[in-house]
């Protein structure tokens, strides 16, 4: 049997990635309260490129995920409006090969969007 390993994020409190040759990727939770009318979870990468699954409720894959952004490049965001509260999954995926440090975090209720977030992908991506 397979465990996974994950960690609790804070709203608005980046963390810290790093993924190398062994370290592919990276799952957190949050909880978004009720009455929530924005979601957006930013991952920005000093290289490499970043794949972003949500679930609600549960633990996301590649194939079975809520929201998800998998472009190319070294950022990705993802925004939902007015997303159910409940418990989130985050699963963070190192899409290509080498050495990489991803700074991510999410924001409840900040407005800003992937639109409104300068270097990071502006597009909104659901199921």
């Amino acid at each position: 049997m397979n465990y996974i390993n994950v960690a609790p994020l804070t709203a608005g409190v980046p963390v810290l990635a790093v993924m190398n040759g062994t370290t592919q990727s990276a799952y957190y939770s949050f909880v978004v309260p009720p009455h929530a009318f924005d979601l957006t979870v930013v991952a920005v990468g000093d290289s490499g490129d970043p794949d972003q699954y949500i679930g609600f409720g549960y633990i996301p894959t590649t194939d079975t995920y809520t929201y998800r952004n998998n472009s190319s490049g070294t950022s990705s965001c993802i925004t939902v409006t007015t997303p159910p509260s409940g418990s989130y999954y985050y699963y963070l995926r190192r899409y290509s090969n080498g050495s990489t440090v991803f700074k991510t975090a999410f924001f409840i209720n900040s407005r800003l969007g992937c639109n409104s977030l300068p270097g990071y992908k502006r597009s909104r991506f659901y199921n």
